[in-house]
């Protein structure tokens, strides 16, 4: 049998089927991991600090993700005019957030 055009690639459970799965079936009878909060403290600390190259490359997604936020709202209320302004503010934080990204020191 084949799939037609319109299927999802994804599924989803149905509640009323993990529900049960998950507190009676298959219940995880473990109060606590033996030592996987110092484990998962450890990884932390190995971590270190939040380097340059980092912080540029968080600044780059928050940005992309806030600027597709706000191009969505406003596409529904601007004219053509106001999208090419922001098109042009988009394309010119994207140009300075990739430049200060090629210009750090840490890769």
């Amino acid at each position: 049998m084949t799939r037609s055009a319109s299927s999802t690639a994804h599924t989803t459970i149905d509640p009323r089927v993990w529900v049960p799965m998950t507190r009676v079936l298959y219940r995880l009878h473990l109060a606590e991991l033996a030592g996987g909060r110092q484990m998962i403290t450890d990884q932390i600390a190995d971590l270190g600090l939040v380097t340059r190259t980092e912080r540029l490359v968080m600044a780059v997604f928050s940005c992309a993700a806030f600027h597709w936020v706000v191009m969505g709202l406003l596409v529904a209320a601007a004219t053509t005019c106001v999208l090419t302004l922001i098109e042009i503010v988009l394309m010119i934080d994207a140009c300075v957030l990739i430049g200060g990204v090629a210009l750090g020191q840490e890769y």
